[in-house]
């Protein structure tokens, strides 16, 4: 709530109240509660350990996130048969669509996620160490698989489908595009002091290996995604700089340094198949008919539902896809060179 008088801090109002600590006397705190509530709460927190009040702190903070994330996120939601979005109110047949500065908002949530995530202090290297970690700790390292993944991962999937063919997608595919590149938020405060350098060295920076883990766990934010982004691509106009633009995003993002090596590595782990290549060299589609899925992960059908067939990243079908939009953006830059000819031509 808050100050009645500039300069106050929120929630203070001067010349009122009951005293508080500190030494400020007639000053009190602005609530909804009545004051017997907030004396009975502090007393209740000066007498309560600290660890306890770590944890009370922690069930704040993931309280708040799971109410912004069911108020952004949570529209739209998968019928049981995984394959298609519907809504709450179903009977209407209607699909509810984001705002522009409700995309941002949710691309700022992610980046700040990112950021929380990252910033703990205990690293675990190996299953077998032994590694104590605090709640805040826990809490950071639970906080997008059981808060955010699943939500996100709907409202991306749903944007996929339905967002209309204009440049405003662009907002959609930098939220996808900020989720799925974790290691650009570990240290805010080098990259703030260098933003223009670590923009322009980011673009060949290889992916660091222990990023498998959250490849493996957002495997389908990596290969469905780029597949449900494919055909948006078929209707596009390539000749627009907006569009040809997106495309590039998307090719420079997924081809870093060793990401399609994580991604493979992800998939046989999953699936199955043979053992971890360590260099697949410029060829990723070749080694894909071993990998043979028998049983669906929990993960993915809790994603994407019972009846949900997994389609290798790096299989024929992904191969063919790709070709056509080499196709397609080959057919778009003769076309541009044509019309810039044309121009060029014209007498003034």
């Amino acid at each position: 709530i808050a100050s009645s008088s500039p300069g106050q801090p929120y929630g203070i109002v001067p010349g009122q109240g009951s005293p508080v600590s500190g030494g400020m006397s007639g000053v009190s705190h602005r609530s909804l509660f009545k004051s017997s509530f907030i004396q009975a709460q502090r007393q209740h927190q000066q007498s309560m350990p600290v660890f306890d009040q770590t944890e009370t702190e922690i069930w704040r903070s993931e309280t708040f996130l799971q109410v912004l994330a069911e108020f952004w996120l949570n529209q739209n939601s998968f019928s049981g048969g995984g394959d298609k979005l519907h809504t709450f109110s179903s009977g209407l047949q209607e699909h509810f669509m984001p705002t522009m500065n409700h995309v941002k908002m949710v691309r700022l949530l992610i980046k700040y996620l990112h950021q929380f995530a990252n910033s703990t202090t205990s690293v675990v290297t190996s299953s077998y160490q032994q590694v104590v970690q605090s709640p805040l700790d826990q809490f950071k390292r639970s906080v997008i698989p059981h808060i955010l993944q699943k939500k996100l991962y709907t409202f991306l999937r749903h944007a996929f489908e339905r967002w209309p063919l204009d440049s405003c997608f662009r907002m959609v595919l930098e939220t996808w595009l900020s989720y799925i590149q974790p290691w650009r938020y570990t240290d805010y405060r080098s990259r703030t002091a260098g933003r223009v350098q670590h923009s322009e060295s980011d673009i060949s920076k290889e992916v660091d290996s222990k990023w498998g883990y959250f490849v493996e766990d957002n495997l389908l934010f990596y290969t469905v995604l780029t597949s449900e982004f494919i055909p948006r691509i078929y209707r596009m106009d390539l000749t627009s700089p907006y569009s040809a633009y997106m495309v590039y995003r998307v090719s420079r993002i997924l081809s870093l340094p060793n990401l399609p090596n994580l991604i493979l590595q992800a998939e046989q782990k999953l699936f199955g198949g043979p053992g971890t290549q360590g260099d697949l060299g410029g060829s990723y589609l070749s080694n894909q008919s071993m990998l043979g899925a028998v049983v669906t992960p929990s993960q993915m059908v809790e994603l994407e539902g019972q009846n949900f067939h997994y389609v290798s990243f790096f299989s024929d079908k992904m191969k063919y896809n790709m070709m056509k939009v080499i196709a397609q953006l080959t057919d778009a830059l003769e076309s541009a060179r044509m019309k810039q000819s044309r121009e060029l031509s014209v007498p003034k």
